[in-house]
């Protein structure tokens, strides 16, 4: 399985699991920078090394929001949503989920991360 094919999966996973919508809510990749209140989902690289058997990615989710408490309230839901382990796919956090103030469009606003960990089975 290519790296898309896997974004693509882990940004799906996400927005079922989380009942939002792919587009507006949740991205893959990098978030727009016209979108604020919504995150991106996006590999930052393959880690497999010497596992053909499995592949390993380090991912993140970035958002970015007006409000601090809808910041929150998203890290807290995705947060939720692991660790998740599927018949050929195991997603894990990271570390810590941060919430930390930003701008946007001349405007005070939040961004969450999140990293995470995947082993997909090929």
């Amino acid at each position: 399985m290519n790296m898309d094919d896997v974004e693509r999966r882990l940004t799906a996973y996400f927005a079922e699991a989380a009942g939002t919508e792919i587009d507006r809510d949740i991205f893959r990749g990098i978030l727009p920078e016209d979108k604020c209140d919504a995150v991106g989902v996006f590999i930052n690289s393959d880690d497999t090394g010497n596992t053909p058997s499995m592949q390993k990615y380090s991912a993140q989710i970035l958002g970015r929001y007006l409000n601090r408490n809808d910041a929150m309230n998203t890290a807290t839901l995705y947060c939720k949503l692991l660790p998740y382990y599927g018949a050929d796919m195991v997603i894990l956090r990271a570390g810590s989920a941060m919430t930390y103030r930003s701008r946007w469009d001349s405007r005070n606003a939040w961004g969450i991360s999140i990293n995470l960990q995947l082993t997909v089975r090929q």
